[in-house]
């Protein structure tokens, strides 16, 4: 049960994170530069969240859990 806590815990600092460079790559305040820097972070945090979702196995209920979640357009693990 702690770990799910730290789990979770992580993962809403990690998401936040995530959200912050969002942030920044698209505020029209900062220069073209530094709105792709963090693009490129997007980019790389994706590419390796890629990797590790096709190492996983598929697990019961995870086709109904993706199906219900999925509204934001995210895209459906490799295996589907």
């Amino acid at each position: 049960m702690v770990v799910m806590v730290l789990v979770k815990n992580m993962t809403r600092s990690i998401l936040d994170e995530v959200r912050g460079l969002g942030y920044d790559a698209t505020d029209m305040r900062l220069t073209g530069f530094n709105n792709f820097y963090a693009k490129q972070r997007l980019y790389e945090i994706m590419w390796e969240a890629e990797r590790q979702l096709e190492r996983c196995s598929m697990f019961v209920g995870e086709d109904e859990w993706l199906q219900e979640n999925n509204k934001s357009g995210l895209r459906r693990h490799p295996a589907l």
